[in-house]
């Protein structure tokens, strides 16, 4: 399909950032199935990460929760710097911590997915959604977690005009 002159979806450049996990060999498999998608990198050492992906400027990153031993929210934060704001950046993981939820809201990922919740359906649906538009895509826990902060952050704003 064409739209005015110009390819209307192009191959996809992720980069993986994975962790020993076995079900991220399923990951890059599935990802590798899909003819719009093109891996051009995986890398589990963070210092590698940070070094290739500033070199690829890859359209989406997907990283495990859990960079270089500690949450991926530092790891992302550097590569929403180094890539600019149209990288997608996506996190697959075990759990999360609520906490968590906003400060990687700040830095715009575009995906937040724990393991109970991901499928083959769920993978495809999110990749698509996530390099496609600006949405925001999660599994509930992680959705809801965020929906109450805006929830309560709405309300402590709403009262103090009031008062």
């Amino acid at each position: 399909m064409e739209i005015a002159g110009g390819a209307f979806w192009q191959r996809r450049r992720v980069f993986l950032v994975p962790s020993d996990d076995i079900r991220w060999t399923v990951v890059e498999t599935m990802l590798r199935a899909m003819a719009d998608v093109a891996v051009i990198g995986k890398v589990t050492n963070v210092a590698d990460a940070r070094e290739e992906i500033a070199k690829l400027h890859p359209d989406a990153v997907i990283a495990a929760g859990i960079v270089g031993g500690e949450s991926a929210q530092t790891f992302l934060t550097e590569m929403r710097h180094i890539c600019g704001p149209t990288t997608r950046l996506v996190v697959l993981a075990t759990d999360y911590d609520p906490a968590d939820v906003l400060p990687f809201a700040r830095i715009r990922i575009a995906a937040y997915y724990l393991w109970e919740d991901l499928t083959c359906d769920t993978l495809d649906c999110c990749l698509r959604t996530v390099l496609m538009s600006s949405m925001f895509v999660g599994s509930p826990a992680v959705m809801e977690a965020l929906v109450d902060h805006a929830t309560y952050k709405w309300t402590s704003v709403r009262r103090r005009k009031c008062e």
